[in-house]
């Protein structure tokens, strides 16, 4: 199945642009927005592809969803954003893209061509500067009623503010791994592991902070947890593998939205845990003549 997720993605390139650009027009008006469902959470029967989410004066979301073997004899696949905070709920209005390249890449006999879907709403209608969203489907194509929560997020830059709740020492240990810049897009990747809550990490998050180093002004970009088993060697006191889950981080911002030419940045950290907020500065910049495009 992974095999053929990946041979989906890498056949993106080839969806016709007109047919998105039309649906991009078309959406922002099919409809209204609904704010609640009747659809029930199931999880491991739709299956589903977040190709994209864009976020510019519009946030766009586009993706595929169907049910292994089942012909779409009706398609009604919404999306859903859930704040992560406020728990607000917003079901967008959703247009039906082509998707041929579904029915060639899992040939078992069933037509997948209207799987496709995009939704749009306006940025503005959405707190992105307060909280992160969660995307679900609301899968009602061919007569189900599904709730279908996802691994993706609809997440913004923020500026943020230097504020430490907790100015106790603590044994923090981090490395950041690698600042590279790739089709047009920031990712920073490493760790930060702290023994102390190393049996209690669910309750405990890293972001990773941008420091513009002449405005003094620092920016949160949205960041992913990261499993980091390679560690347990390193820290060969640490008997319980779990701990290792989540201790490793990832976090990409579209280099378009800073000025990294002219101004410097420095990766920082905040680290969140039950005793309050710690802010690190990592002494890691970011270099884009050093990368490669």
């Amino acid at each position: 199945m992974e095999r053929k997720k990946k041979a989906v993605r890498i056949s993106i390139a080839g969806i016709l642009l007109c047919s998105v650009l039309f649906a991009v027009l078309v959406a922002a008006d099919r409809g209204k927005i609904r704010t609640s469902t009747e659809a029930v959470i199931t999880e491991d029967v739709v299956t589903y592809v977040i190709d994209s989410v864009k976020i510019t004066e519009d946030v766009q979301i586009q993706g595929w969803a169907m049910i292994l073997g089942e012909e779409l004899e009706s398609v009604n696949c919404n999306v859903m954003l859930v704040g992560e905070q406020s728990k607000t709920q917003w079901i967008l209005p959703t247009m039906t893209i082509d998707r041929n390249d579904l029915t060639e890449a899992f040939l078992d006999g069933t037509d997948y061509a209207k799987a496709g879907f995009f939704a749009n709403i306006k940025k503005s209608r959405l707190s992105l500067e307060k909280e992160d969203y969660r995307i679900y489907l609301e899968y009602l194509t061919n007569g189900h009623s599904y709730l279908v929560p996802t691994d993706q997020m609809v997440r913004a830059v923020r500026e943020t503010t230097w504020q430490q709740t907790n100015n106790k020492k603590v044994d923090l240990s981090f490395v950041v791994d690698s600042v590279t810049a790739k089709k047009k897009v920031l990712t920073i990747s490493g760790w930060l592991f702290c023994q102390e809550d190393a049996k209690n990490l669910e309750l405990t998050e890293t972001k990773v902070l941008l420091f513009n180093s002449r405005t003094q002004k620092i920016y949160e970009i949205p960041t992913d947890s990261v499993e980091r088993s390679d560690l347990k060697e390193h820290f060969s006191n640490i008997k319980d593998l779990d701990v290792f889950q989540n201790i490793g981080f990832t976090a990409s911002v579209e280099t378009w939205r800073f000025d990294f030419g002219y101004d410097l940045f420095e990766v920082c950290l905040r680290y969140t845990n039950e005793n309050g907020v710690f802010l690190i500065h990592t002494g890691k910049y970011v270099n884009l003549e050093e990368q490669e495009e």
